[in-house]
């Protein structure tokens, strides 16, 4: 009866296994991320503070080296899994030229991921050290960030050439392993920088929780997916058997690229900017509010990402009822259980208040509540992309733009004038009056002109 009961539950809350793992890497997350926060407050100073999150702000960097690739390689690996499965051993089945296209992308996508994962670390290297060398104010000759900065971005250009595998497995609609190696991942990772926080190299926790993931995925290869890693030495695949750059994947991968490279100045110019105008202390209270709020959005989008892959299989064979029920059900409990970790999270903020001096490490309360509004709202813009996108078709990219236009204009003037208040408030504004009415808006258009009439 209990058994019956708990599957009941599961059921309303839309849980399997996909979403178990990816909700358990959440959690995880959340778990991790609290504890990383308390530690980063508690055994950094606030300047060595300001450095580890812009850290993470200027290794987001990679987007304009990946240039969204990872997405759609996922969706055209989707597509043509529905005439394929794994095979016990890990081995591909099915129909063999749909076989060839999947390895055939593979092999392409790999290489180029090589490529970038070395450009990454010849362009994006030294930024960093010119830019770490000046913050605003006296420099902290006491933060010695030079070598962690090296050891971040070699981590990064790791997981970078690692990239197309996952991208391939999530593709397949392994997610549920996709998700469980994640997991396993960041455990390690997490585990690693704690011990780096402890024994005062907290720096170098920045790198060693990308590292957990990059050693994750090479053990997950290695043991259960060598035939992607054979795919590697396989003769190319016949021209008239190959995904077609040109004709299939370019139309979708440069409009999918304006949008990446766009995500950088919605999402990730804050702290640099804090940093560069208002110094590392200032840089590290928006930094540590930002990763808290970003850990809700994670467990919440999780809901909408472990159901990518079904959403594109389904559209290849056109069962559109099907679709819209399957996106429906993820897109409530994703924004539901958004607001009730924000709520959550706030209520704590507001507990600590006048308790302890942990909680000038964060914005005061009014500007986190106006973030996790922000990223509330952000769910939902978030999910109707990924609807989208799901049918290999990335529809405005001139939305993504002219969004990172408003909002890194006005976090320049916002952080030289105002500090982290405007940051916040321009947030919640262009999300809430342009990004949410204008993708709402072409959603409607789009499913109305792919499905038919009948979609409403």
């Amino acid at each position: 009866m209990a058994t019956s009961g708990f599957r009941k539950l599961l059921g309303l809350l839309g849980l399997d296994r996909a979403i178990l793992f990816g909700v358990g890497t959440k959690a995880w997350g959340a778990v991790a991320g609290v504890t990383t926060i308390a530690l980063v407050g508690t055994l950094l100073s606030k300047s060595t503070q300001g450095y580890y999150y812009t850290f993470s702000s200027l290794l987001a960097l990679q987007s304009f080296f990946e240039m969204g690739t990872a997405t759609v390689v996922s969706y055209f690996t989707a597509h043509e899994f529905a005439h394929l499965r794994w095979g016990p051993r890990g081995e591909l089945l099915g129909d063999a030229i749909a076989r060839q296209r999947v390895l055939d992308l593979l092999r392409r996508s790999a290489l180029w991921f090589g490529v970038i994962a070395l450009a990454f670390v010849a362009i994006v290297l030294p930024l960093g050290y010119g830019f770490f060398a000046h913050p605003a104010g006296p420099a902290d000759t006491a933060v010695s960030w030079q070598w962690p900065w090296l050891a971040a971005v070699l981590a990064t250009a790791s997981n970078l050439a690692l990239t197309p595998f996952m991208a391939v497995l999530n593709g397949s609609g392994a997610v549920a392993q996709v998700n469980r190696t994640i997991l396993v991942g960041r455990m390690a990772g997490a585990v690693a920088s704690w011990l780096a926080l402890f024994s005062h190299h907290g720096l170098y926790a920045v790198a060693l929780s990308l590292l957990g993931t990059a050693a994750s995925v090479a053990v997950l290869l290695i043991r259960e997916r060598p035939e992607l890693l054979r795919a590697l030495r396989e003769s190319p695949a016949l021209p008239e058997h190959r995904i077609s750059l040109r004709r299939e994947v370019w139309p979708m991968q440069w409009r999918i690229a304006i949008s990446w490279f766009a995500g950088f100045f919605i999402f990730q110019l804050f702290n640099p900017l804090l940093f560069h105008y208002r110094g590392p202390v200032e840089a590290g209270r928006f930094g540590m509010t930002l990763a808290a709020a970003n850990t809700i959005f994670g467990v919440g989008i999780t809901w909408i990402n472990a159901r990518a892959p079904d959403l594109a299989r389904t559209i290849a064979t056109r069962e559109w009822l099907r679709l819209d029920r399957m996106f429906f059900a993820g897109l409530w409990r994703a924004i539901s259980i958004t607001a009730l970790g924000s709520l959550a999270f706030m209520a704590l903020l507001l507990a600590m208040q006048g308790r302890t001096p942990f909680v000038t490490r964060f914005l005061p309360p009014w500007q986190v509540a106006v973030l996790l509004a922000a990223i509330t709202v952000n769910i939902t813009v978030d999910a109707l992309a990924t609807y989208l996108r799901a049918h290999k078709q990335e529809v405005f990219p001139q939305g993504a733009v002219i969004t990172a236009v408003l909002q890194a204009s006005i976090s320049w003037w916002g952080a030289r004038a105002f500090g982290t208040a405007a940051l916040v408030l321009c947030f919640l504004g262009v999300y809430s009056c342009f990004c949410l009415p204008v993708s709402i808006y072409f959603w409607r258009r789009k499913r109305r002109e792919w499905h038919g009439p009948t979609a409403h």
